[in-house]
This record gives structure tokens, C-alpha cells and sequence, in this order.
């Protein structure tokens, strides 16, 4: 069994333990970040077609504002934030696969025109002008400091960009051939830096695609021994 360290923040990291357990690793858990709900002031819902969910967070977090909006059509940009969306009262979820860009495409087929997106403070830039989107920001994840100390683990999972940029502040390049990481995407590998004893990008954004990704990876490294 091998050990697989998590680095996002809770409750995600324990949903992602559970699944890696059940693959046979032995996840150890050591969140680089907390994530805290924020204060908003929520627009007029009649300005919205629809609203745009890309973390599971903004739905747990949001606060009572979301019942406002929980009548309109809400896209989402997997099942896990789908199932938070419900979860908060959203009752018309219309889940993604994980790609942002295919979601915006969705919207816009769907003849959405006026968006509100609910995300956190650090987030993913859409690059969209159409749909027109209105971005409110109803949390923020902070650096737990001091920054846990990490075990050795020969697999390493990221889950964003920002948690590969600090893992790459946290452990020096020579402290990093022993190590393997397993990225959420290909910004998340790049921030990673250099020095690792291999980067790997999950096949899909999530966390399937992660530990099918870090299945893949544990059996090449057994091979090899």
C-alpha cells in the first residue's frame, strides 16, 4: 500500500482519503490551505438567467444569500460541486465534466446570458465575455501557517495551481527527487517546478482522474524497483 499525501483543504481532503483508501493507498492528509466563508452582498436576482458554480465551496460557504438564487437554473462544474449545490438548495443542477471552458459553452447554448458566478477569492479566470458574467466572491482559502510539516510520501496530490506554488515554497528542490506529483492540470504541473522525480497530469480534472492517474503512476514505480 502505497502512502499519498493530500494537500487540499477540508472537508474535500477527506472525501479525496476516502476515495484513495478504497484504491488500496494510504492517504496521509496535510491541508496547505483553510478555506473561510467571507462577506457578500448578493445582486438583485432578477438580473440572472442562471448561476455558475467552479468550487464546491461557494455552495457550502455562501451563506442564507444563496436561497435567493437557488431557484435559478445552476451550472456546475462537476458532480461534487453539483452535490453541494443541491445540498444548499439549489434545485434545477445542471452538472459539468470538470472543464470550465465546456461549461461556459453549455451556458451559452442553453441561451444564458446574464451569469452570476459564485466562486472564492482565488480563482480561475474564465476568459468568457459571452455569457456575460458577474462575479461575486463568498470565500477565501488561507495558507495555514506555519505550513504543515510533509512526510516523504512518494506520491504527492495537487489540486490547484496555488497549492502547487506553495508545496514548491515548502519543499527545496534538492529535498524533491523522492517525490511524485500527481496534478489536477497542466498549470497546476507547471507551478509545480522542477526538480521532482516525475510530474504526472490527471487524465480528467477531479479527483477520479487523479487516483486513476496515481494508480498509474504507483504501478510504474513498483515495476521499476
Amino acid at each position: 500500500m502505497s502512502a499519498l499525501l493530500i494537500l487540499r483543504p477540508e472537508p474535500g481532503a477527506t472525501t479525496t482519503a476516502a476515495r484513495a483508501r478504497a484504491l488500496g493507498f494510504a492517504p496521509i492528509i496535510a491541508p496547505l490551505f483553510k478555506v473561510l466563508a467571507i462577506d457578500w452582498v448578493a445582486p438583485d436576482p432578477t438580473a440572472y438567467d442562471c448561476v455558475m458554480l467552479t468550487s464546491a465551496q461557494a455552495a457550502r460557504l455562501g451563506g442564507a444569500q444563496l436561497a435567493q438564487f437557488a431557484h435559478l437554473p445552476t451550472y456546475t462544474v462537476g458532480v461534487a460541486t453539483a452535490a453541494a449545490a443541491r445540498a444548499a438548495g439549489f434545485v434545477d443542477v445542471r452538472s459539468g465534466d470538470g472543464n470550465v471552458k465546456m461549461l461556459l459553452q453549455q451556458i451559452a447554448a442553453d441561451g444564458c446570458k446574464h451569469v452570476l458566478h459564485l466562486t472564492g477569492e482565488h480563482h480561475q479566470d474564465t476568459g468568457a465575455e459571452t455569457p456575460m458574467i458577474d462575479r461575486r466572491i463568498v470565500y477565501a482559502a488561507q495558507g495555514v501557517e506555519p505550513p504543515p510539516v510533509l512526510p516523504a510520501t512518494p506520491i504527492v496530490l495537487i489540486h490547484s495551481p496555488r497549492a502547487a506554488a506553495r508545496l514548491a515554497e515548502i519543499i527545496p528542490t534538492q529535498e524533491r527527487a523522492s517525490r511524485t506529483i500527481i496534478a489536477i492540470s497542466a498549470a497546476a504541473a507547471r507551478v509545480a517546478g522542477a526538480g521532482w522525480a516525475a510530474i504526472h497530469i490527471a487524465a480528467a480534472p477531479n479527483d477520479d482522474g487523479l487516483l486513476a492517474r496515481a494508480a498509474e503512476a504507483c504501478k510504474t514505480m513498483q515495476n521499476k524497483k
